[in-house]
Formats: C-alpha cells, sequence, structure tokens
C-alpha cells in the first residue's frame, strides 16, 4: 500500500504540472500574439529542434535559379522528344500515296493505250491536212496555162 500512496502521489503532482506549463505556454502566447499548443517533454526525454534551414552563402548569385532552368529544360527534352517523333511519323504517314487496286490499275493501263491510239491518228489527220495545203498552195505559184486556138 505504501508502494501505491507516493506513485498516486507523483502522478498527480507531474499532471499539475503538466497543467501548469501548458497554462503558461498559452500565457505567453497570448501576449505574444500566436496561439499554438506546445506539450512539454515527458519526464526524461530531451528534445532538440533543428535550426531553420538556411542556404548557404557560397553559392554565387542567381545559379539556383539556372540550375531550375537546366532541369526543366532537361525534363521537357525527355518528355517532348518522343513525342514531337511520333508526331512526326504521322506527318510522314500522312504524305505517303495511297495504295491504287488491280482493277484501276488495269483501267488506266486501258485508258493510257486510248489515249496513244488518239494521239496517232489526230497525227496522221493533221500530216493530211498539212499535205492538202501544200498541195493547195503550190497550185497557186503555178503560171495559168495559155490557150491557143489553132485555127
Amino acid at each position: 500500500m505504501q508502494d501505491a500512496a507516493p506513485s498516486t502521489i507523483n502522478r498527480d503532482q507531474l499532471r499539475e504540472q503538466i497543467r501548469q506549463t501548458i497554462q503558461d505556454a498559452r500565457t505567453a502566447q497570448d501576449e505574444a500574439g500566436r496561439i499554438t499548443v506546445i506539450a512539454p517533454p515527458a519526464p526524461g526525454v530531451t528534445t532538440t529542434q533543428a535550426p531553420p534551414w538556411v542556404p548557404p552563402d557560397d553559392i554565387p548569385p542567381r545559379v539556383q535559379e539556372t540550375a531550375y532552368a537546366l532541369f526543366i529544360t532537361f525534363a521537357v527534352m525527355i518528355i517532348g522528344y518522343p513525342i514531337a517523333k511520333a508526331i512526326g511519323r504521322r506527318i510522314d504517314r500522312a504524305g505517303e500515296t495511297a495504295r491504287v487496286p488491280t482493277a484501276v490499275t488495269s483501267q488506266l493501263a486501258q485508258l493510257n493505250q486510248a489515249v496513244e491510239s488518239i494521239a496517232i491518228e489526230v497525227e496522221r489527220i493533221s500530216e493530211g491536212q498539212r499535205f492538202t495545203t501544200r498541195l493547195l498552195s503550190e497550185q497557186h505559184q503555178l503560171p495559168a496555162p495559155t490557150h491557143k486556138n489553132v485555127s
């Protein structure tokens, strides 16, 4: 029974100390204009707070911004290259000629032969017309025949 009484007193005292510490911290924060809850560390536990990060002073000015720009450029290149390549392939495929079916190819061959035969016939007609024109022009150049009456 004796062991229970001192531990009860210690717990009560510890609880009272914690309440008092929290109350003191709230009062101090109210005076400073900030309200945050600060919990005291457990007995026997030590806590340390890391200092806020301060960038080193040995970095020249604007190097950090340049490094960010470099990394962003690399990321855009790594992501953008495959996209640009895919777009280029799509454009190349769009420029290819379409496959012509064999039926259309045979019809085009027949049409080509027909046009060639028409061209040969037109050439023959024009040759005949040139010949006729030459004969008519030579007839006008000959002297007129003279008629003599023999009586």
